[in-house]
């Protein structure tokens, strides 16, 4: 299994490009981390506002779960992921 990452910025085209990705490549799965966000309450806040782009708002646990639990299921594994890197 070969695995691609493609990390950046919010709404900087990661899933679009995640997407067509996964459409043109045979056997492959794509998880997104936006899937996998801890609970609301457990995020950290700025002004009173969710700050989804904190390390905090991933449930880290139930996302390496998955990409583990892929990784024989496979040949291309496309990971969207704001903290890839």
């Amino acid at each position: 299994m070969k695995i691609i990452a493609i990390g950046g910025v919010s709404r900087s085209g990661k899933s679009t490009l995640a997407l067509w990705l996964h459409q043109q490549l045979p056997n492959s799965i794509m998880l997104c981390q936006d899937d996998f966000p801890n609970a609301e309450e457990d995020i950290p806040r700025i002004k009173d506002r969710i700050d989804w782009e904190h390390p905090d708002s991933i449930h880290w646990g139930n996302w390496q779960r998955a990409v583990k639990g892929f990784e024989n299921d496979c040949d291309y594994l496309i990971l969207d992921c704001l903290f890839i890197f």
